[in-house]
């Protein structure tokens, strides 16, 4: 639908420009999928042969939770939850030993 392409654009101008404030010109690919966003990213993931998910959840409540929780059922890949804000005092690592989680 041509309207849904436009307003696609529009928002993946509006994410271009806002990594260009931060970060300076991007050359990365920026593609935006309009829907329910857990499958989105899914699929986009899928389809890109991403080899990990990173979901960046910019409110420090739950509010992001269901994205988030819906995305960490329905992934194939890892997923790393990035909320913003300070930097996080602890991390945990599971490693079972395979030859993929020591690489």
């Amino acid at each position: 639908d041509e309207l849904e392409h436009a307003h696609a654009q529009g928002v993946a101008d509006t994410v271009r420009q806002h990594l260009r404030d931060i970060v300076g010109p991007v050359t990365w690919p920026i593609h935006v999928s309009l829907g329910r966003p857990a499958p989105s990213i899914c699929t986009t993931a899928r389809q890109r042969a991403a080899r990990m998910v990173i979901l960046g959840v910019a409110s420090p409540g739950p509010e992001g939770n269901d994205t988030a929780l819906e995305l960490l059922h329905l992934a194939e890949k890892p997923v790393l939850v990035a909320r913003s804000g300070r930097l996080p005092e602890n991390a945990v690592v599971g490693i079972d030993f395979r030859s993929s989680s020591i690489r």
